[in-house]
């Protein structure tokens, strides 16, 4: 399956965060050509907030030997608006991964029937 687009990435991660009372940070593990590796549950918090674990992501991204990730979490509250901790932990994640040789496609963020892409916003 490849996964080219912040709308196929969303499809995918659906069913991880309808029925999440608190919020989960996913991973999506691709190959070059953006073909999907894996899936990964890196981390589970509080109904405001998780922490974006850095370590771990890139951690799981060498184990699975990706090329490419995205990352996905939600926010309960139902508003999928980016927050400024997301941002910034964003540009964290993408120096840690590019140091890695890992790039980061695309930071989603799930809401109640919405979803935003970091992508799309302009915010990578």
């Amino acid at each position: 399956m490849r996964i080219a687009t912040a709308e196929d990435a969303a499809r995918l991660l659906a069913p991880y965060f309808e029925t999440a009372e608190t919020e989960r940070v996913v991973l999506i593990h691709l190959d070059a050509n953006l073909r999907l590796l894996g899936v990964t549950l890196e981390a589970s918090g509080g109904e405001e907030d998780v922490e974006l674990p850095v370590r771990a992501i890139a951690a799981s991204a060498a184990r699975i030997g990706a090329v490419a990730v995205i990352v996905a979490h939600n926010h309960p509250s139902g508003n999928p608006e980016p927050s400024a901790v997301d941002i910034a932990e964003t540009r964290r994640l993408v120096g840690t991964l590019g140091a890695l040789g890992v790039r980061l496609d695309d930071h989603l963020v799930f809401g109640a029937s919405e979803t935003r892409s970091f992508r799309a916003l302009g915010l990578m």
